[in-house]
């Protein structure tokens, strides 16, 4: 009897010891798969990390080239052909073959910055006008660069003298295009259409002429034309629908089968006169807007030889334009100069 139980005894120490191993070896097991599960966690928490890094980056990117034309090879595209980017600033030089490949490759462009690029010559089939062999000009937006794109805003280059035929036609998101320091002479026929986002535009300084059609659809509150304006040509504003319009001096308009605000403008809103108000209310097409208010900074003043004043409020040139109020930094010249109390000077500076 004392043997079974002896036995019986050692049976049991041995099974107990047996279920105190696997114990063991349960929990290890458990706290590995456990340090497993932690390690890929954390694994796939950097992956995620990496990957919204990379989608950030790809959604903002500057690009600095040093020859035009190989902006396709410096940005690979996807699989699928297109690349996902919202904000670009290229600098350096580009030409009509990079236009084009932003045009055919990134659909998602909002913000486009290429105030620091310089527009060469090109010659290619692999313009803007993909397949048609033809002579992209130098310092000029392509024509139908950004044509039904949803772009939002763009900087142009200080150099640019030109914009190509329906360059922005139906750009409907676009709501800035600062033309105001390019160096454009003319808006050839519909270079900025059917955009109806674009508030207010300010034309630049060196615009001589506006064609048929330029900016034809552009709604716009307040266009301020240029003191260097010389033509608007018949329908260059056809659909703008302004609200108001800045003018500096008589521009020469073309009436042929269109007035160059073909949409009742003419006969219903605001033209405002910062300047030579005789000469533009002699003209007989811009005296016919409904109402005129005449701001001339030019009227009811008197010459003085320059003398330094005090309450200085604005100077302005001869074109309405303004100037800075410190007199010691005006070159010779004769200006308007505007006092806190109302008065007005015409001033003559010399040496």
């Amino acid at each position: 009897m004392k043997d079974f139980n002896k036995s019986l005894a050692t049976d049991l120490t041995i099974t107990q010891s047996k279920d105190f191993r696997l114990f063991n070896k349960t929990i290890d097991d458990t706290m590995f798969v456990s340090q497993i599960i932690k390690c890929v966690k954390q694994m796939l928490l950097t992956l995620l990390f990496s990957l919204f890094t990379l989608s950030i980056q790809a959604h903002e990117l500057s690009i600095n080239l040093t020859e035009s034309g190989t902006l396709g090879s410096v940005i690979q595209a996807e699989d699928n052909g297109y690349i996902d980017i919202t904000d670009l600033t290229i600098s350096g030089p580009m030409n009509a073959k990079d236009f084009g490949w932003i045009k055919r490759t990134i659909r998602t462009l909002w913000y486009l910055d290429i105030s620091n690029v310089t527009i060469e010559s090109v010659s290619t089939i692999l313009g803007t006008d993909y397949g048609t062999s033809r002579t992209y000009p130098a310092n000029e937006i392509p024509t139908l660069a950004f044509e039904n794109s949803v772009l939002v805003s763009i900087k142009l280059p200080t150099s640019l003298k030109s914009i190509g035929e329906k360059a922005f036609n139906v750009c409907r998101e676009l709501t800035s295009i600062d033309l105001e320091n390019t160096k454009i002479e003319t808006l050839t026929k519909f270079s900025i259409t059917n955009s109806h986002e674009i508030e207010n535009l300010t034309m630049p300084e060196t615009l001589r002429q506006v064609n048929y059609r330029a900016l034809a659809g552009v709604t716009l509150n307040t266009l301020t034309l240029n003191s260097e304006l010389e033509l608007i040509k018949s329908g260059a504003f056809y659909t703008c629908y302004l609200q108001k319009i800045v003018i500096s001096k008589a521009i020469s308009v073309e009436i042929t089968t269109e007035l160059p605000f073909e949409d009742g403008t003419e006969g219903s809103n605001t033209l405002e006169i910062i300047a030579n108000s005789e000469d533009i209310l002699a003209h007989s097409y811009w005296s016919t807007f409904a109402t005129i208010i005449n701001n001339d900074i030019t009227t009811d003043v008197h010459t003085v030889k320059y003398e330094e004043k005090a309450e200085i409020k604005a100077i302005y040139d001869m074109n309405g334009n303004s100037m800075s109020i410190d007199l010691n930094q005006l070159p010779c010249g004769t200006y308007i100069i505007v006092y806190s109390d109302g008065r007005k000077e015409k001033v003559c500076i010399q040496n």
